[in-house]
């Protein structure tokens, strides 16, 4: 009993997790069949970026914001679901890594 109670509750923690970090693999964005999930999961990392671009917050300075602020949120989805298209061999990566690197590469770091 007290073995199924710790696997639940290792269940439930690991699932927690995983949610609470918002993995999503490229291939798991490509599979989304909500057009609008997609947009605000793109949203949260654009805004993440933007935020860890500002200064003293990242690597990436403040370049990458400008560069994100400068064009239109559908013109930089477009970037990246082209990329995504194009690519299948990097679908097992993180979505926000690709997006992110994708954007860097856009915004010619």
């Amino acid at each position: 009993m007290r073995l199924a109670v710790l696997v639940c509750l290792m269940f439930v923690w690991c699932n927690a997790a995983s949610v609470a970090l918002g993995y999503v693999t490229g291939s798991d964005y490509v599979d989304m069949s909500d057009n609008e999930k997609k947009g605000v999961w793109l949203m949260g990392v654009l805004d993440g970026t933007i935020a860890e671009s500002l200064p003293g917050s990242g690597e990436t300075g403040p370049w990458l914001a400008t560069c994100i602020r400068e064009h239109e949120f559908r013109q930089l989805r477009a970037i990246f679901e082209s990329y995504l298209r194009a690519n299948p061999e990097d679908w097992h990566a993180p979505a926000a890594i690709i997006a992110r690197g994708r954007l860097k590469e856009f915004c010619g770091e």
